[in-house]
């Protein structure tokens, strides 16, 4: 008893350890508010400020697939060291590079801190899943809600500091705030041991007996699921990436991340203006960020927190279709009907975020869910650079935003189509696993 209360006692801290220090990595999110202030105190243009976003977002897939690669087969909280150094450092760094070259700026904010980002967001998460082995979903939901949780806080802040300060005050305050979250993180995380792990988790979370999950570190229980796709803990196979990258599953897995955020993307930078553009108030437009953001952080929560108890496949469709209405809205609505459509949007682009670190160690195993996760992320920054072009195609062809977000209906689809066939890849899997333990047993 007292065993358990010491394992409660150390997975909890390090859930609330490890939030606090994922919120901050939301930041590169606001950069929206800083860039006008950065252009004009340095001079740039509208393309060299908008790529500090593009860097810091592919160095941080990048830094979640080194860092997982890194953390699988070593010490956690040593990347956890790293990667808080180069986060914060690269931003403090950075508060002293608003010149008018923006190569400095683009090594410290954009790839400095994006790449130690994704070291410690891969390692959070995936210490997270280990910990909760019975509640995946959940745990990653909490962590990832965190991350979601930093713009609708961190925006009113900074643009204080901006309009009190200019852009090097808030820089400096910002990344003096992350890296105290950093270090005061580092002295709760705790991740657990290798050699008896599964049978303290049971214990701690009062999962039951091993036969309850089906897949050790984040496959959903059976007998809630409906269909299974996992093993017993003990026989589950624990995918390296080399070997995750040679399956059809992985690429299915990618391209509905990747075609299920293409919607979001194609939204977000646009979405206050074409709403005020619809004859929509100004309040009301910016008020559907913010109701967005609060969905967005919500979704990330509840949906893999749900799908821990009714399967992931289902949950995971269900936003897509979701998707797919609110782009059709969008495409079509002349009122208060794209600022409801907008909302529905940001709530799905949380939902697929918070539900898919759970997705990808339910399907490839824990053991190396770090490094795996880190590639299936390739589908977030493909998505990233993919949808302003898109919109450039289009709209330099003369046709209007309508267009593209009716090409967000058809996004959508296809990334529904890539489940549908990833699902059938699992049933058709288990089902040969299903026959190799028959004939064994015969």
């Amino acid at each position: 008893m007292e065993q358990t209360k010491i394992m409660n006692r150390r997975r909890n801290l390090m859930m609330v350890s490890g939030a606090f220090i994922i919120f901050f990595t939301g930041f590169p999110h606001v950069w929206s508010i800083y860039q006008p202030y950065v252009m004009e105190q340095a001079g740039w243009s509208q393309g060299q400020a908008s790529m500090c976003f593009y860097l810091a977002l592919a160095a941080f897939v990048f830094g979640n697939i080194i860092g997982g690669r890194m953390q699988d087969r070593g010490n956690p909280r040593k990347v956890l060291w790293y990667g808080g150094y180069l986060f914060s450092g690269g931003i403090l760094f950075s508060a002293f590079l608003i010149t008018p070259s923006p190569i400095f700026f683009y090594i410290t904010y954009g790839i400095m801190q994006g790449f130690g980002q994704g070291m410690v967001y891969t390692t959070i998460i995936s210490t997270a899943q280990k910990w909760f082995r019975d509640r995946p979903g959940f745990a990653s939901g909490v962590i990832v809600t965190a991350n979601g949780l930093c713009g609708f806080f961190l925006a009113p802040i900074s643009r204080r500091l901006l309009a009190d300060g200019g852009p090097k005050l808030a820089l400096l305050l910002i990344g003096l705030a992350i890296a105290a979250a950093w270090l005061a993180g580092c002295l709760l995380f705790a991740a657990p041991e290798q050699q008896g792990a599964e049978a303290e988790m049971d214990e701690a979370g009062g999962a039951g007996s091993a036969a309850e999950m089906k897949a050790a570190g984040g496959a959903e229980p059976a007998a809630k699921m409906g269909a299974a796709y996992g093993q017993e803990p003990g026989t589950q196979r624990q995918y390296a990436s080399g070997e995750m990258i040679r399956t059809k599953k992985f690429y299915y897995l990618l391209f509905t991340m990747l075609f299920g955020l293409l919607s979001y993307f194609l939204v977000s930078p646009v979405s206050q203006s074409y709403q005020i553009s619809l004859g929509i108030p100004e309040a009301a437009a910016v008020s559907a960020v913010m109701f967005g953001s609060v969905m967005n952080a919500g979704m990330r929560l509840a949906l893999p927190t749900l799908a821990d108890r009714i399967g992931r496949v289902p949950c995971i469709r269900a936003v897509l279709l979701m998707a797919a209405a609110a782009m059709a809205v969008l495409g079509t609505a002349r009122s208060y009907g794209a600022t409801a459509a907008v909302i529905v949007i940001y709530g799905c682009y949380g939902g697929i975020m918070g539900s898919f670190p759970a997705f990808t160690s339910s399907i490839f195993g824990i053991r190396h869910m770090g490094e795996n996760y880190g590639y299936v992320m390739l589908g977030i920054v493909i998505a990233t650079f993919a949808a302003p072009g898109i919109t450039g195609i289009l709209t330099g062809n003369g046709y209007g935003m309508r267009t593209v977000f009716l090409m967000g209906v058809g996004f959508a689809v296809l990334a529904f189509v890539c489940l549908t066939l990833l699902e059938r890849e699992l049933k058709m899997e288990k089902r040969a696993g299903t026959g190799e333990e028959l004939q064994k047993a015969e």
